[in-house]
């Protein structure tokens, strides 16, 4: 390694303490932790037997199959777990055995290869300051060929070498089979560091390498040893690590089938006891002598199994024969209440009929009140609109008897401007007359025109005059015209006020009439919700009772109705199926007057679970 220190012989560096004390407390280590493997194997097993079984028994209810460790006989399940526990613990101490050893080796190898490029180095460069080239050349290829020599005295074969500055070879010492010859990469490398510890590939051939640079000569020193050597103990190891562990696999094989023998004998004859316990057998029992505590606990737990078994079998064939007996007798009660049931539905239907065209006839009036209903709606809107239109011309009266008094007022106003006219007028025709005369008197051309202008102005006072009297006609004719209007409009809003008074009291007759339909049409609907009702709940008696009749099955998905036949069918078959298991019970052949180990405990249930707490105690130990 570059920069790495290298320890001298005899120097104790600690380096190779630590690795080594790693590798030798692993095997400790691992072997601490396989001695639970066999409890966790023996869960492991055991888990994977019922996980196989629920599978199978979810899968094919029909049909009880065996996972593969059931087919295995229980001695050489024993065998198998020992053999694979032997097998992965001396695999795991060969292997922590071959790992240390190497690595110790490899530790070992490098500190020796770089002590020796150390030391060779150093008192080669020591001697170049004192000695002529010749003899630093023989000694130098002394020192050489004594460290080869070293590690020949160890089965290991070293090539030492020493290289001049232009990777020429100066000196050579070691066996000419194991020859390291330095690739050129491997040279421009060592001349680049001081030293170092390389593996080198020459030939299909892997060296493990260390070198030193000697200042004096300007040389390199490089020494190599084949790994293939110093791994050779490690293979030698390897062999006596397998063949040691076929021998205890052996050992262990040969131990545990002599002892699963002996341990699995009780266990087959018991086996043989279960086996004709399922054919109907029920009267052999177990040893519970000379087969070991454990056996001897577990015969006896079975011969007290195989006693409460044959007692529960009695009871079932007394059970099985009062069921029969009850089952005949519902039968019959159910068939007699089938009959019942369908007279019941006779009935029953008759009464719907009748329901049924009661609610039609309520129906009927149900519609014809909400026909009247709105009928007397429709009268009452229409009465609305005429007090509406009457009490709108009795305005409109009111408003032209004010506008015709208005009118007279005006008329009358206009009489007194008449009148006011006529005044003037006549003034005027006194004006024009005073006028002719002044003329007349002044006589001449000045009279003359004088006279004309007071001819015209009679001539007009005399148009106005006849004007202002058909003007005064007319207003007499409009003052009693409009006279006639206002009594006539007077007439009118008398008459509008009694046709509103009358229009009036018909709305509050129809109105009493509105509300007593209205009632009339509120308890109609509800003899019609009340009728419904009852026909729905006739239809439910009928359909309950044609349920329990049978003539008709329940739908949906909630509650499960059974019918009066189904009850007949199922008490039936209820009898047939306790038959059957009389004729199943009838096949186990039980002790008669005898009792099990563990019997004759009547009122003794507490002994039971004591005796089987004790068992429990004796298998477990705490």
């Amino acid at each position: 390694m570059k920069g790495e220190p290298v320890a001298g012989p005899g120097k104790d560096t600690g380096k190779q303490a630590g690795p080594f004390y790693g590798v030798v407390h692993f095997p400790g280590r691992l072997f601490r932790s396989l001695l639970h493997f066999p409890e966790v194997f023996f869960h492991f097993i055991r888990f994977g037997n019922r996980f196989q079984k629920g599978v199978e028994s979810r899968s094919r209810p029909d049909r009880q199959r065996a996972c593969f460790t059931d087919r295995i006989s229980f001695q050489f399940q024993i065998l198998f777990l020992m053999t694979v526990i032997i097998v992965l613990v001396m695999g795991a101490l060969g292997v922590a055995a071959y790992w240390g050893g190497k690595q110790w080796i490899v530790n070992y190898t490098d500190n020796r290869l770089s002590a020796s490029a150390t030391n060779v180095s150093e008192k080669i460069d020591v001697f170049t300051s004192g000695m002529d080239s010749r003899l630093i050349d023989r000694k130098a290829s002394y020192m050489l060929a004594a460290e080869a020599a070293s590690f020949d005295r160890q089965g290991l074969s070293a090539s030492t070498i020493i290289i001049d500055k232009q990777g020429n070879e100066v000196l050579f010492a070691g066996g000419e089979d194991y020859r390291f010859i330095p690739p050129q990469d491997f040279k421009e490398k060592i001349f680049t560091s001081r030293s170092g510890l390389e593996t080198v590939s020459v030939k299909g051939q892997r060296w493990r390498v260390a070198f030193q640079h000697i200042p004096g000569r300007e040389w390199v020193y490089i020494i190599g040893i084949p790994e293939e050597q110093y791994v050779l103990p490690l293979k030698q190891l390897r062999n006596l690590i397998i063949l040691g562990g076929l021998v205890a696999l052996l050992a262990t094989t040969l131990i545990c089938a002599l002892g699963a023998r002996r341990f699995a004998g009780p266990l087959n004859e018991i086996t043989r006891i279960m086996s004709r316990a399922g054919e109907g057998n029920l009267t052999l029992r177990a040893r519970e002598r000379k087969v070991g505590r454990e056996l001897s606990l577990l015969g006896r737990g079975f011969n007290l199994m195989l006693a409460d078994l044959g007692r529960l079998i009695s009871a079932f064939s007394h059970t099985a024969g009062d069921l029969h007996r009850s089952s005949r007798r519902m039968q019959v009660v159910s068939e007699n209440q089938v009959r019942f049931a369908r007279h019941a539905e006779a009935h029953v239907e008759k009464m719907a009929a009748s329901m049924k065209e009661m609610a039609g006839v309520v129906e009927s009036a149900d519609r014809s009140s909400k026909e009247m209903m709105r009928l007397v709606e429709e009268g009452l809107d229409g009465l609305n609109l005429v007090v509406e239109k009457i009490n709108r011309n009795r305005r409109l009266a009111g408003e032209s008897a004010v506008a015709v008094m208005d009118l007279t007022e005006h008329i009358q106003q206009i009489d007194k401007i008449i009148d006011i006219i006529n005044n003037i007028s006549r003034q005027t025709h006194l004006l024009s007359l005073n006028a002719s005369i002044e003329a007349a008197r002044a006589g001449g051309v000045h009279g003359r025109g004088f006279a004309v202008v007071a001819e015209e102005v009679r001539r007009l006072a005399e148009e106005t005059g006849r004007a202002i009297e058909e003007v005064g006609r007319i207003i007499k004719l409009i003052q009693e015209s409009a006279a006639r209007v206002l009594e006539q409009v007077q007439v009118s809003a008398e008459m509008a006020r009694q046709g509103a008074e009358a229009v009036e009291h018909t709305g509050d007759s129809l109105n009493r009439m509105h509300q007593s339909v209205v009632h009339t049409g509120e308890q109609v609907g509800r003899l019609a919700g009340g009728v419904r009702d009852l026909d729905a709940g006739v239809k439910e008696v009928v359909r309950t009772v044609r349920i329990i009749a049978g003539t008709e099955e329940a739908e949906g998905e909630g509650e499960k109705h059974v019918s009066a036949r189904e009850v007949a069918m199922l008490a039936g078959n209820l009898a047939r199926m306790a038959e059957q298991m009389q004729a199943q019970l009838a096949r186990f052949v039980v002790e008669k007057g005898k009792t099990g180990p563990g019997e004759n405990r009547s009122g003794s249930a507490g002994k039971d679970s004591g005796y089987t707490r004790k068992i429990n105690s004796e298998l477990i130990p705490a």
